[in-house]
């Protein structure tokens, strides 16, 4: 007869711990994060766990069924909220709700990711009531930390009223290319540290608000100039000036505990010797971000449909598979059900003939769900089922509309001034013309000089129609003492360029890109106001009219001063 082994009572507590009480594990049971996620998995055929490493987004406000089915039958990882989607926070509340409570019904009740692209500034997909911040690079010229905590804790706030759970934002791209309309205001800055401390600061902000952040474009669009949603960027760059520069704020952002990072579409041809895309790179994803940089979060790739991933030789299927393979755990295709259920059947099927790959699609899923379980659950998580109905009691967040203002008063810069002396617009001034195309600009200078004389800048012209208004305001420039131009888009920079006669009279506040100051190095008074909006608008005017002394400093260098 065999004797019987009897553990001690400690190591029979921790093997029984390690047993779901009551069959399979839920997402929902307590313990530790680590065991769960390798539990849960465990118990997930490979379709579940192919599922949790897809993101997927649809057309439209109203939930779409197409996307629900992929919850339901396949339980589908994360969805993804675009401009197209962002136009009715109420209506967005309640289909994300619906999605919700379709993924906490699944065998295992796994929540879904919920992401959009929220950044601050130029960046902001869900645009109902959600409210338009000054954005990085006005709290790159405020250099205040609070200005950064602020306004990733208020965003973020806005986000969890409508179950957003996860956010693409802290850009961290350096303005290293300021001519390129890629990353501009985006940036916090073209200094690394800088740009380090800030982007970190945001983040913390965030993760009060509950709100799982993204730090991206790893390893960096900071240099490109171009597009990769249009092509992929080949840049010229040593690995030792990347690690240096680009790398820094995700180095920062990795110690302090980041859970996410977005893998953006760009080639280092000096790097890797070649032009595979950073987002299909494992140089990238493994060698560099996860062996020698230690990241253990998740990683989530840019769009897959953009032809920065494709590159224009293969389909987004091929570079779905390519992209796991390498090292990336969330795959985010956009639209087009035909695109999904491609990227489905080839990634099942590889996976099924390939042990190696069924793996690398589990450990994906791991990595995902252990996200989940850190920030979807417990005191301070989002809630899965928005309160649609009290949304806007919410949005725009109570607190948001004075950090806005007083963000965008710490950083309007005045960039050139002539007369080295603030108000730049005298009291006894009787004559003042405005030039702009900016609504803002209209309203609020009305409130500040009612019967104002304002000149439109067409927003949409027609052939000849720029040249036409141009020398239309060369005749009748004359009759005003001062005359203000707001700078924002190429239209207005071209009226801007033929008035260099009148320089002595004219005030130009850069409502974008400080970059476009480069186009007009004879102006001698330019202000800086990073963004087009009634914030910005009413903080240059206080400038303009002598309300405060101007603090902002331009986070990088350009020509002209």
């Amino acid at each position: 007869m065999k004797h019987l082994t009897i553990l001690p009572l400690s190591i029979l507590s921790t093997l029984l711990s390690l047993i779901p009480l009551y069959g399979e594990p839920r997402f929902s049971d307590e313990g530790d994060p680590d065991i769960l996620a390798g539990q849960l998995i465990d118990a997930m055929t490979l379709e579940e766990c192919l599922g949790q490493t897809l993101m997927f987004s649809w057309t439209g406000v109203q939930p779409s069924s197409e996307i629900s089915d992929w919850i339901r039958e396949s339980n589908l990882g994360g969805i993804k909220i675009f401009g197209w989607n962002g136009y009715d926070d109420e209506a967005l509340a309640e289909t994300i709700g619906t999605y919700q409570k379709e993924a906490l019904a699944n065998r295992l009740g796994i929540p879904l990711l919920v992401a959009t692209d929220q950044e601050g500034g130029i960046v902001r997909h869900i645009t109902d009531k959600t409210s338009l911040t000054p954005g990085n690079m006005s709290i790159g010229a405020s250099g205040l930390p609070l200005d950064a905590y602020n306004s990733g804790l208020l965003i973020g706030r806005e986000l969890a009223a409508l179950g957003v759970n996860m956010n693409f934002a802290p850009d961290v791209d350096l303005y290293l290319k300021p001519h390129t309309a890629v990353v501009g205001t985006r940036s916090f800055s073209a200094d690394a540290e800088e740009t380090a401390y800030l982007s970190t600061i945001w983040f913390k902000g965030h993760a009060d608000a509950g709100i799982v952040a993204t730090a991206k474009h790893f390893p960096g669009h900071g240099r490109s100039e171009e597009d990769s949603h249009g092509i992929l960027p080949i840049l010229d760059v040593s690995l030792e000036d990347l690690k240096k520069e680009d790398l820094l704020p995700y180095r920062m952002l990795i110690n302090e505990g980041v859970p996410a990072l977005m893998v953006g579409h760009l080639a280092y041809s000096r790097i890797t010797g070649d032009e595979m895309p950073a987002s299909r790179s494992p140089f990238f994803l493994k060698t560099l971000l996860r062996d020698e940089m230690g990241f253990k979060g998740m990683v989530i790739s840019d769009d897959m449909i953009m032809n920065g991933a494709i590159m224009g030789t293969m389909t987004v299927a091929e570079a779905c598979e390519d992209s796991l393979r390498a090292g990336v755990d969330m795959l985010l295709v956009s639209r087009g059900a035909e695109t999904h259920g491609e990227v489905w059947n080839r990634l099942l099927g590889k996976a099924r003939e390939d042990r190696a790959f069924e793996e690398r699609i589990r450990d994906a899923a791991q990595r995902v769900v252990h996200t989940k379980l850190i920030w979807l659950k417990g005191a301070g998580a989002v809630p899965f089922i928005p309160d649609a109905d009290h949304v806007y009691e919410h949005v725009p967040n109570p607190d948001m509309a004075e950090h806005t203002l007083n963000l965008a008063s710490r950083s309007i810069t005045l960039f050139k001034d002539r007369d080295g002396k603030i108000p730049l617009i005298p009291e006894d001034t009787p004559r003042v013309l405005i030039v702009t195309q900016d609504r803002y600009v209209k309203e609020a200078m009305r409130k500040r000089i009612p019967g104002v004389h304002l000149f439109d800048i067409p927003s949409d012209p027609g052939p000849g129609e720029l040249t036409a208004r141009l020398e239309s305001l060369k005749g009748i420039i004359d009759r005003y003492d001062r005359v203000v131009l707001t700078l924002r888009n190429g239209y207005d920079q071209f009226i801007a360029e033929g008035l260099e006669e009148w320089n002595d009279r004219l005030i130009i506040i850069i409502t974008s890109n400080p970059s476009y100051s480069e186009a007009i190095l004879w102006a001698d008074t330019v202000l800086f106001a990073y963004l087009y909006n009634w914030d910005t608008t009413d903080a240059a005017l206080g400038v303009l009219f002598g309300d405060y002394q101007p603090t902002g400093e331009l986070p990088a260098e350009l020509k002209g001063r």
